[in-house]
């Protein structure tokens, strides 16, 4: 019982108003213990639980877990005995004797995980690579392909990590592909934290890597500052020749490249710091790769080097910037190498790598989030309002020293091309990836093949692509490329090339500018055997402005020096896009004739000497945007010292000492106008010679088409070419020779070329002519020529004055005198000519050779006039022979059996000479008008009026004795009885003879040759069926053609492809029994060889032949049939020269 007036303390007013907060604050600990022992008791149950089928889950793997224990108080939990079995559930993939994960309260507040502490002790780690299939097969590989296969969470993943420790631990890498195994033990980890989470971190486990590898050790030594604000710790990295090749067969990914040799050395400070609540880890020091190897897969070398040395200054490796101090590559030897498909190695030997690593990231992503998180990777706002740039990774300078590049090119040289690069030195400084950055300098210098350098030193900006500086090469060996030109106009080359440029590269485009090229003593060889090499002193260029857009104006000098004091230049500028080249022309005794192998191919005659000299202006259009080519030129031009030789037999076909054309005005273009001042021809000589077809061979300096390159100086050589039957061969001594062709002037094209000549000089001209045309021939030489010939022009009808002289053989006076203008359509010619006391004992050989008896005396006088007016020639040859006197008979198988004596005693007059008019009128646009020589046609008509056999008779109409021997027979080709143009000729002659000769009887016999004939006859049958296919389609498209109908070669492979399918022999046939497309030519052969072809079919043949000659002569020609006789046709060749062909009908005059 209390006192009285003492109150008890529980009624105390203080104590009233703390009861109730106590007693929720009691309420509040009990609930704290209760789920403190509740956590104590059933958390570890829960843990292992949900690890046990979390981990079955989602790996696959069975998980066991020895003892669990929780520490409510410090909220860290411990586990004993862990055990990752393999897939087959028995043996141990991964072990730890315990782990202890201590976790913040900040979790709660952060929604993230924060441990203030992960220590894990005893692990053991046993990686077995199983086969080398893609990029390999682990025994951990079932692991990450149910990892792959799981939904790809969204964000990324927010945590903090602080003292992460690793006690004791081992990781054995056992690789059943190569055979070897690394064993890492006593493995000691401690990392201060990874966070991508801001605020400080309490840490206080110092930095270090320490195991045993193989049995050497490797130590990894940390420092850290745990009292200063930024908590700095740092590793410090050092490796001593680490053998890298070791430990490539463990990496997970198929590496491209082949590593033969690689030896690691550091130096290296890896540094973990906190600023302004931001992880940072830097690396910094220096990194060495020693007896660097690659190769490709085909074990070809890719790369050598002594040494890759890198030194770093503080880099950034979670913002992946910073400074880069030096990157240093020491001898390095590169082989590239392309082959005939155009790839290079290096090219495929990386597009040949294979990788396991994750897709790239999206753009805007870091580095850091595109792969694996990188440790304490700074936080990443939520929503950005602009993504920041990038920092920029700076290196100071990049040193390539003493490199080698050794290039082999099999695509674009044959045989391949092997350049060797050396002394490659490269110096690059101020390199950065900052938007803003400035260019960087770059020097480089390189030795071509031990000879030449090239040298660049300018600025470049890597990520803008942008290039600029002054580009210099000096004495490049061009010799060393000769197998680049396989495909080019020239077989070998030699010189020495240099120059310099001021070379510009922005935004794509290439600028090239104050550019000087140099080539010296540049040697070309041209191709074929005995090519003359083109060699020029020195060739120089100098342009500005080059560029591949070609948008300015490009001023460029170009000059040429040869060895023999020729020199060219040229000066101008060209305009943008090329439109029009404005070119000052400077050209001195160019030679000709090492130029002359791009062109003798079409040429008959060889250009031993000549030197062209040109000096004016030319403007060049180039054919560019649908316009066409045009040139212009204004100035002068000459060819001195020229001498053509025939090409076989090596004889001077044309010379001259000078052809200067003075006053040139020419424009080559959609209508070519040239115009002429002056030509001046001094000291020339021309071996000029009528075929006995009448061409000049003149007409022969180029090869025409489908005609084989030969001597035009062998007057000895007949042409191969047939003449047509024609008037001159029967010029007599009264008769007059008409031809009553119509006349067809060609009108004047309207884009025809317009040409005007001023004045022609001749000055010393000899002209050495032989005329084969006539029977005998004859050679006359004109010498001394000189004259001058006035102003033509193609637009003006007005002639020019022509007065030449000279004389024949430097003895009878030679006069040629009147007016012509050859250039204007239609053509007019008013010419007067004389030669007076030609002597004939001169002609001795010919008169001895075909009449049968030398000239021992006589001379020759003659006056002509020759005028051609609207298409129409008028000639008056006066002829007056003197004295003319034959020797005594001389045997000569070629002259005549005739009374040529009494021929000449009929002719002449009482003083013994001979006067002859020979009037010539005709057309010259009948195809069948010439007008022969009359020198010593004479001659010709008294012999062959006096022939009595029959084919010397149509040999001397035609003036062509060689048809004597043809005429015997008429030739078919294989297989053929078509009577061709060539054949009408012939019997048109022969039924010329018949008409004019009633008691001549004629024989024809058909032959074949059975060898010929026979594939003749298969082919003709080829040609018939295509025949009969085109004609049947005309027919259903066209109705009945009204012609012969023909194959174009556009349309043989569609019919041959037709007859192939139609005929019935057994056909190649594809894998499905289908008949096989085959090409043209084993179509064709295919269907020869199984065309069958009888004698009934030669004999047909024969018979063809026979009735084709017949009929043609009976239809052409108003011949009685009763005077003509087939013989029975003869199937072989006997009693046929082995010379003649054998395909022919023969004929017989009886």
């Amino acid at each position: 019982m209390t006192k009285p007036g003492t109150a008890s303390f529980s009624q105390h007013p203080a104590w009233q108003r703390l009861r109730r907060p106590l007693r929720w604050l009691a309420w509040i600990l009990v609930v704290l213990l209760v789920l403190a022992a509740l956590s104590w008791a059933a958390l570890p149950a829960l843990v292992r639980k949900i690890a046990i089928d979390q981990t079955q889950a989602q790996i696959g793997r069975k998980l066991s877990i020895g003892e669990i224990s929780f520490n409510p108080f410090r909220l860290a939990l411990r586990a004993s005995d862990i055990t990752l079995f393999e897939a087959d559930g028995k043996s141990a993939f991964f072990s730890a004797q315990s782990l202890l994960v201590d976790a913040s309260s900040a979790s709660l507040l952060r929604m993230a995980p924060v441990l203030d502490e992960i220590k894990l002790t005893t692990p053991q780690l046993h990686v077995i690579r199983l086969d080398a299939n893609g990029s390999g097969h682990y025994n951990f590989s079932d692991i990450l392909d149910r990892l792959a296969a799981q939904p790809k969470s969204e964000g990324q993943a927010r945590f903090s990590l602080a003292n992460v420790q690793l006690q004791d631990g081992a990781i054995r890498f056992e690789d059943k592909v190569s055979g070897k195994t690394i064993d890492i033990a006593a493995l000691q980890l401690g990392l201060p934290f990874i966070s991508n989470l801001p605020g400080n971190i309490d840490s206080f486990v110092q930095p270090q890597l320490a195991a045993t590898i193989n049995g050497t050790p490797l130590h990894l030594k940390g420092r850290s500052k745990p009292f200063t604000s930024s908590q700095e710790s740092a590793f410090a990295i050092d490796i001593d020749q680490l053998d890298l090749v070791s430990y490539l067969p463990f990496v997970p990914a198929e590496l491209p490249l082949a590593v033969q040799s690689a030896k690691l050395t550091t130096r290296l400070d890896l540094g973990f710091s906190r600023k302004e609540d931001k992880p940072t880890v830097t690396l910094a020091g220096d990194i060495r790769i020693d007896d660097i190897s690659l190769q490709d897969k085909a074990k070809a070398p890719l790369l050598k080097a002594k040494s890759l040395a890198v030194q770093l200054g503080q880099f950034d490796l979670l913002a992946a910037s910073g400074e880069i101090s030096q990157v240093s590559l020491e001898q390095p030897q590169v082989w590239v190498d392309m082959n005939a498909r155009g790839e290079i190695n290096w090219l495929r030997a990386l597009g040949s790598g294979t990788s396991n690593s994750k897709a790239p990231a999206k753009p805007g992503t870091t580095p850091a989030q595109a792969g694996t998180p990188a440790p304490a990777t700074p936080a990443v706002p939520a929503t950005p309002a602009a993504p920041a740039p990038a920092a920029p990774i700076v290196l100071q300078q990049l040193k390539v020293n003493g490199g080698d590049i050794r290039w082999r090119d099999q695509a674009n040289a044959s045989p391949a091309q092997d350049i060797k690069l050396s002394k490659l030195e490269i110096n690059a400084t101020g390199l950065s990836t900052a938007v803003d950055a400035k260019p960087a300098q770059l020097n480089l210098s390189v030795t071509e093949n031990g000879h030449g350098t090239l040298a660049f030193d300018g600025q470049v900006q890597p990520l803008k692509a942008q290039v600029g500086g002054k580009l210099k090469l000096e004495r490049i060996d061009l010799a060393a490329y000769r197998n680049y030109l396989a495909r080019s106009p020239v077989t070998d080359i030699a010189g020495k090339l240099s120059g310099n440029t001021t070379l510009q590269l922005r935004d794509g485009h290439i600028k090239l500018d104050d550019t000087s090229v140099d080539l010296a003593d540049l040697r070309l060889t041209p191709p074929g055997k005995g090519a003359q090499p083109i060699s020029l002193q020195s060739l120089s260029l100098q342009a500005k402005n080059l560029s591949d857009t070609l948008d300015q104006p490009i001023p460029f000098k170009l000059q040429a020096r040869f060895d023999k004091a020729g020199s060219a230049e040229l000066s101008g500028q060209a305009a943008p896009r090329l439109k029009q080249l404005d070119l000052d022309l400077d050209v001195k005794d160019l030679p000709i004739a090492p130029f002359q192998h791009y062109f003798t191919n079409v040429l008959n005659v060889t250009l031993s000497t000549g030197l062209v000299s040109a000096k004016g202006k030319l403007t060049v259009t180039p054919p560019l945007e649908n316009q066409k080519l045009a040139l212009d030129y204004k100035g002068e031009a000459a060819v001195t010292n020229l001498r053509m030789q025939d090409k076989v037999t090596s004889t001077d076909f044309l010379r001259w000492r000078t052809l200067a054309v003075s006053g040139i005005q020419a424009r080559l273009g959609a209508r070519t106008q040239v115009a002429l001042e002056k030509i001046t021809l001094s000291n020339f000589y021309a071996r000029a010679i009528l075929s006995d077809k009448g061409r000049l061979n003149l007409q022969d300096i180029v090869v025409a088409d489908a005609q084989e390159q030969g001597s035009i100086t062998d007057d000895s050589k007949k042409d191969s070419k047939d003449a047509k039957p024609g008037n001159a061969g029967n010029t007599g001594s009264s008769r007059k020779t008409t031809s009553t062709a119509p006349v067809t002037t060609p009108a004047a094209s309207a884009d025809a070329p317009i040409v005007r000549i001023g004045q022609v000089v001749l000055e010393g001209g000899n002209i050495n002519y032989t005329d084969n045309f006539v029977k005998p021939n004859y050679t006359a030489n004109m010498t001394g020529l000189a004259g001058t010939i006035g102003q033509i022009s193609s637009e003006k009808p007005q002639p020019a004055p022509v007065n030449i002289s000279g004389k024949i053989d430097n003895d009878a006076p030679l006069q040629i005198s009147g007016s012509l203008n050859p250039l204007f359509k239609p053509m007019y010619l008013d010419l007067k000519a004389s030669a007076n006391g030609v002597q004939l004992p001169r002609l001795t050989p010919y008169s001895a050779k075909y009449a049968g008896y030398p000239i021992t005396k006589g001379k020759l006088s003659m006056d002509v006039q020759y005028k051609i007016e609207n298409d129409k020639l008028v000639a008056q040859n006066d002829l007056r022979i003197e004295q003319l006197t034959f020797g005594e008979r001389v045997d000569s198988p070629d002259a005549t059996k005739l009374p040529v004596m009494l021929a000449v005693s009929l002719l002449k007059d009482r003083d013994g000479n001979i006067n002859l008019n020979l009037p010539i009128s005709g057309s010259l646009s009948d195809p069948e008008f010439s007008v022969g020589g009359i020198i010593v046609r004479v001659f010709v008509n008294l012999i062959v009026k006096a022939v009595t056999s029959p084919f010397a008779l149509i040999g001397s109409m035609f003036r062509a004795d060689e048809h004597i021997g043809e005429l015997r027979y008429i030739e078919f080709a294989p297989g053929s009885s078509e009577v061709t143009d060539e054949v009408r000729k012939k019997l048109d002659a022969l039924g010329y003879v018949l008409h004019e000769r009633p008691g001549i009887k004629l024989d024809i016999t058909g032959r074949v040759d059975p060898q010929v004939d026979d594939q003749g006859l298969r082919q003709e049958a080829l040609e018939r069926k295509m025949r009969g296919l085109k004609r049947a389609d005309l027919i259903a498209r066209e109705g009945q053609p009204s012609g012969p109908v023909r194959i174009s070669p556009a349309e043989r492979g569609k019919y041959l492809e037709r007859v192939y399918k139609d005929s019935k022999f057994d056909k190649p046939r594809n894998m499905i029994g289908l008949s096989k497309s085959l090409p043209p030519e084993e179509m064709e052969k295919m269907i020869l060889e199984h065309t069958e072809v009888t004698q009934d079919d030669l004999r047909n043949l024969a018979q063809r032949r026979a009735d084709q000659v017949r009929n043609y002569l009976q239809e052409q020609s108003v011949i009685d049939p009763a005077r003509i006789f087939l013989i029975a046709p003869r199937l072989d060749g006997t009693g046929i020269p082995a010379k003649e062909p054998k395909a022919r009908v023969e004929l017989t005059i009886q």
